[in-house]
C-alpha cells in the first residue's frame, strides 16, 4: 500500500489558493528557530547579528565553533574555525595596527579590550584550548570580508 499524503486547499478573499500536504507519517516538523547540528542531538539556536554589525542582514554570515588555527602577525589575522555545522572555515583580515584590530574584536559579546588577549592567548601568542569563536562575515561567498569576531574565552576565563 502506497502512502498518499492528504492535501488540504485554502482559499484567500484575495483569490489566492494555497495548498498543503499534510503527511500521516509521522509529525509535522517544527518550524522553530533551532538548527540541529549533523550527527548529534544537540539543538543550537540561530545567532542574531550583533547590533552594531556593519552589514545588511541579508549579506551577513557568521561562522560559529572552535578555533582549531590562530596566527597573529603584525598586521594580519587568520582564524581556523570547525564550525558547529560540521565545517571548516579559515578567514583572515588585514589590519592597519591593533587599535583597529582591536574595534572589530568582542569577547563574551563585550568590547574586547587589551587584557583580553591573555584569556585567548598564552605567552607565546599561541591559542588556548577550547576558545570558540563568532566571525561575521559581510557579502557573496567569493568577497566575504570579516566584520566582527566574537570570541568567547574558556570558562575559566569568563567574568562572573
Amino acid at each position: 500500500m502506497k502512502f498518499q499524503p492528504k492535501r488540504t486547499i485554502f482559499l484567500f478573499p484575495a483569490g489566492a489558493i494555497i495548498t498543503i500536504y499534510l503527511s500521516l507519517a509521522g509529525p509535522l516538523p517544527q518550524w522553530s528557530r533551532t538548527l540541529s547540528h549533523p550527527g548529534s542531538e544537540q539543538n543550537y539556536q540561530r545567532i542574531a547579528p550583533p547590533k552594531d554589525l556593519d552589514c545588511p542582514h541579508n549579506q551577513a554570515t557568521v561562522f560559529a565553533g572552535e578555533v582549531v588555527k590562530f596566527e597573529r602577525r603584525k598586521n594580519q589575522l587568520s582564524v581556523t574555525i570547525k564550525t558547529d555545522w560540521a565545517t571548516t572555515e579559515t578567514r583572515s583580515l588585514n589590519f592597519l595596527d591593533e587599535e583597529a584590530l582591536l574595534k572589530i574584536f568582542r569577547l563574551d559579546g563585550k568590547p574586547f579590550r587589551r587584557e583580553h588577549w591573555q584569556r585567548i592567548e598564552t605567552d607565546d601568542r599561541s591559542l588556548r584550548a577550547g576558545v570558540r569563536a563568532n566571525v561575521w562575515v559581510c557579502g557573496e561567498a567569493d568577497r566575504q570580508v570579516v566584520k566582527l569576531i566574537d570570541w568567547e574565552s574558556p570558562n575559566q576565563y569568563r567574568e562572573r
